[in-house]
């Protein structure tokens, strides 16, 4: 009996083993393998998972497929299906959310109802002699991602189910077999495909069924062959398409009845599709083979958006090549604007102008010959054309639009007719104006790494070399008569160095911004300006500003985390706002004696900046023993955050701290105020961690935002009496961690949002009678625990706190004696949360401790609690119980819920509002 009941067990062990699929972890690091059918196999390794055996995977209707239970199997992005596998069962892979690409094998006879369903594929072929015969109910749909479909090898393919592809609102391209069984077109199969351009229809298909092409509004032909014989009423729910037809077949009679456009031609030839009139009597046409045509005389008006341009929806799909015809003159606003597919553009001899944004953001454009006779072109009007390689400029052009030539990043080459007047071209293909006193453009896709500005160019234009990828120096010919570097004219390209000829009066607006590889400038003593963020984010590792600049303006080394030296020649008088901020490398600056203004923010975040001298004959600056910059004597701008110093003194006088004036200032201890303060400002004191005791002025009237924010050893606030404060600021003493107690001044009328948030050991508020408290604004202590807020009955700060339940400290008794924790119980979400080890010992209770499963368990006689940390769910006995707040570490303790805990084994716990007290008694 022993023995067959061995052997049941084992049959039984052998048919699930066989029966239900399996997977395992490989011993091998980042590799995971399993079972996904009888014989068919699965091994994921670097986001790549391939499937092998043969025969059929198993239908996942109703369960998981095994695979989705490894957390990194959402990475997946390829998958491989090797030969000798026939099928795909059901939702099988329709869990690998960013799968991307997908390899089928020839041996796939069928793919199963959902397989692949809401996947990032974005194509889908199969190779030559496929066996595939069905594709199931759903299987690709909405994957928004999937653009084309080849089944044109799939000549053995009878079924592609109802709604197969609907929702794949990117697929432009469906290519079906040509010569097979297919037989129908099934309901909802392209439902919602809005991007399909058009449709061959093979000659198998026999019925189109409901709504198969419903929302197809981008659809621009569909060819259905002769021998189609049923073709449902709403199959082009919609939308009017043109059918192509054979002569008195039935999609002809179709087509005839609900009155939409047809032709009996093949569809290989080229046929109008669609066509319209414009107010003034321009006319276009558009052909099956993606070509617009716009004819008439005079202009083709201006849109104040692209979408109101009649052919808009042709142009964001299909669209390829554009024929402006004999007597337009002029091209208008927006006419073709983002028209991203758009290759060949023939142009008129008439055409006179190409207005604003007339070519914007057509980045498959690759040529453009401008007629003669051409006149100008709008602003922006080739903007972002990023694949145009050539632009030939007829002797007749003789104006170019602000930003028209803007991000033609594979220009190679300016073309100039040698008679024109206005605009003139180089051996190199760079465009000047006519007398090349002005460098226009620079092709940006030039491969030359050096070029030699000729001496005549007085300016250059801004953007001039913008993006500019592959050039690496930029000399000048002797004798150069340069004024003047326009806005943006060298940013974001590659050059390395550069010495500015003498002349130059200023350097413009983001002249060099993002130059990350410029290492080296020049700037000669003729330059009095260097412009807003003129070298932001560059390389340069130290810069000479010379003695006949006046302004620095803002931002205008912004970044340069390489930049560690500065010298400054006498004449700089102002430096803007952040004009060396975030220089990172900076370690010392000296100051010269011109200067008269520097923007208090000109040096923020510079991390590394440990010492900043002054010439002692500046008659606005100055500096102290410990480096600390003032203005004026009166105003505080600039303290060493790395200096050891851990006192300081702040003169009488001075009247204003500079926002972020200590910041990060780590080892200051102590900062004695000065009387005549009335405010402090923003961040003043934020991540002063080594702060521990401020005294404030009895004439400071408002403590500002974050102004003591992260000063997390800060344990002592003083208010000199009578105090004018009003305003304590948001966030201004979030994160003082060591702060237990404060008393705010009766001056006090607005505490604002978090202002002592996140104070962890914050017991105690206190407000007087005397107080003249007007209200808080928002939650002033979020997540300040342990805080109780001492108020006379009846004040604003009182019925604050009584909402709040804030207005008593917090206190449990256990059959009438007091808890005593080395962590207070605290309020979250209006629940108690006590430490878990002091309860569970308070009750008596044995506790044990899985750090690795963060689980407590605590035993009771014939009660066994367990609590994981951050979960929502209590067991006990082995039976789950919700809770309100779950369980959490706050400074090394486990925090748990106490009514739950208490009332599980089997004690009644009250709650005295009131006193603020949870009474907890054996029943």
């Amino acid at each position: 009996m022993k023995l067959k009941r061995i052997l049941a067990l084992v049959v039984m062990f052998v048919i699930f083993v066989n029966l239900c699929p399996v997977y395992a972890a490989s011993a091998q690091p980042g590799v995971m393998s399993g079972k996904l059918g009888d014989n068919v196999s699965w091994v994921l390794n670097d986001k790549i998972i391939v499937v092998s055996g043969s025969g059929n995977t198993y239908d996942f209707a109703g369960k998981r497929a095994p695979f989705t239970d490894f957390k990194n199997i959402s990475n997946v992005e390829s998958l491989i299906i090797e030969e000798g596998i026939t099928g795909i069962g059901k939702n099988t892979f329709n869990s690998l959310y960013l799968l991307s690409d997908v390899t089928f094998p020839a041996s796939l006879e069928t793919i199963g109802d959902n397989a692949f369903t809401g996947t990032y594929l974005k194509e889908i072929s199969f190779p030559e002699k496929s066996m595939l015969k069905t594709i199931g109910k759903e299987a690709f749909k909405s994957c928004h991602q999937l653009q084309k479909i080849d089944l044109s090898e799939c000549n053995n393919l009878e079924t592609i189910d109802d709604y197969c592809f609907c929702y794949c609102s990117d697929i432009s391209v469906a290519l079906l077999p040509p010569m097979g069984k297919l037989s129908k077109i099934s309901d909802g199969t392209f439902w919602g495909c809005d991007a399909l351009l058009n449709l061959v229809v093979p000659s198998s298909v026999k019925t189109i069924g409901e709504n198969a092409f419903y929302g197809c509004w981008d659809m621009h032909y569909i060819s259905i062959p002769a021998q189609t014989q049923a073709i449902a009423q709403n199959a082009f729910m919609g939308f009017e398409p043109f059918i192509f037809a054979s002569p008195d077949s039935y999609a002809q009679n179709y087509a005839q009845t609900n009155g939409f456009k047809y032709s009996n031609a093949p569809h290989t030839e080229s046929v109008v599709v669609k066509e319209g009139t414009m107010s003034n009597g321009i006319m276009w046409n558009y052909t099956n083979h993606g070509t617009l045509t716009i004819s008439g005389n005079g202009a083709i008006e201006d849109f104040s958006s692209s979408p109101y341009a009649p052919w808009y929806r042709l142009g964001n799909k299909g669209l390829t090549n554009l024929v402006i015809s004999e007597g337009i003159t002029h091209i208008g606003r927006e006419n073709f604007s983002q028209f991203k597919k758009l290759k060949t553009v023939s142009l008129p001899s008439t055409l006179k102008t190409i207005g604003m944004y007339g070519f914007i953001g057509c980045e498959s454009l690759e040529k453009l010959i401008l007629p003669e006779g051409f006149a100008g072109l709008g602003e922006n009007a080739l903007y972002s054309c990023s694949s145009l390689k050539e632009l030939v400029i007829p002797s007749s052009m003789y104006t170019i639009g602000d930003w028209a030539l803007y991000g033609l990043d594979s220009m190679e080459k300016y073309t100039v007719s040698p008679l024109n007047q206005a605009f003139s071209s180089d051996e190199n293909g760079v465009l000047y104006n006519g007398g090349k006193t002005a460098i226009i453009k620079y092709p940006s896709a030039s491969d030359l790494k050096s070029y030699t500005v000729p001496a005549s160019v007085k300016e250059i234009y801004p953007n001039a070399f913008n993006s500019c990828y592959k050039i690496e120096e930029i000399n000048f010919e002797s004798g150069s008569s340069l004024d003047s570097i326009g806005y943006n004219s060298f940013s974001d390209s590659s050059i390395k160095q550069i010495t500015l000829p003498q002349g130059i009066k200023y350097i413009g607006e983001a002249a060099f911004d993002n130059c990350r590889n410029l290492e080296y400038v020049s700037i000669p003593d003729s330059v009095t300006e260097i412009k807003d963020s003129a070298f932001r984010f560059s390389g340069l590792k130290e810069v000479t500003i010379p003695e006949s600049v006046d302004i620095i303006g803002n931002n205008a080394f912004y970044g340069c985390n390489k930049l560690e030296k500065i010298e400054f020649s006498e004449g700089v008088s102002v430096i803007g706002w952040n004009a060396f901020g975030s220089c990172s490398a900076l370690k010392e600056v000296n100051l010269p004696h011109s200067l008269s203004w520097l923007d208090p923010k000109a040096f923020y975040n510079t991390t590394s900046l440990e010492k900043m001298t002054v010439h002692p004959g500046n008659m606005y600056y100055t500096t102290d023993d410990f480096g600390a910059l003032y203005y004026c004597n009166t105003e505080l701008v600039w303290y060493p955050s790395l200096s050891d110093n851990k006192t300081y003194v702040i003169p009488e006088g001075v009247t204003k701290l500079n926002s972020d004036i200590f910041w990060n200032a780590e080892k200051l201890e102590e900062v004695i105020l000065p009387s005549t303060i009335s405010k402090i400002d923003s961040g003043a004191f934020s991540a002063c961690r080594g702060l521990k005791s401020i005294t404030i002025p009895k004439e400071v009237t408002e403590i500002g935002s974050n102004a003591f924010s992260g000063c997390s050893n800060l344990s002592e606030i003083i208010f000199e009496e009578p105090s004018a404060l009003s305003i304590i600021g948001i966030r201004a003493f979030q994160g003082c961690r060591n702060l237990k107690e404060i008393t705010i001044p009766d001056s006090v009328t607005n505490i604002k949002t978090e202002a002592f948030g996140s104070c962890t050991y914050l017991e105690k508020v206190v407000f007087s009678s005397n107080s003249k408290f007007e209200g808080f604004s928002g939650n002033a202590f979020t997540g300040s625990h342990f805080v109780t807020v001492y108020a006379p009955e009846g004040s604003v700060a009182y019925s604050y706190a009584e909402k709040q339940r804030i207005h008593k400290p917090l206190i449990v008794n256990i059959n009438g004696e007091k808890l005593i924790s080395d962590v207070l119980p605290m309020l979250v979400n209006f629940r108690t949360m006590i430490p878990m080890r002091a309860v569970f010992e308070a009750l008596e209770a044995e506790v044990t401790w899985n750090e690795q499963t963060k689980t407590a368990v605590a035993q009771k006689g014939d009660i066994k609690i367990e609590i994981v940390t951050a979960s929502n769910v209590m067991t006990v006995n082995g039976k789950n119980l919700s809770l309100d707040s779950p369980a959490f570490i706050f400074e090394g303790r486990t925090m748990i819920p106490l009514r739950a805990v208490s009332e599980a084994f089997g004690y009644e716990v009250n709650w005295n509002q009131d006193s603020k007290t949870v009474d907890i008694f054996s029943k």
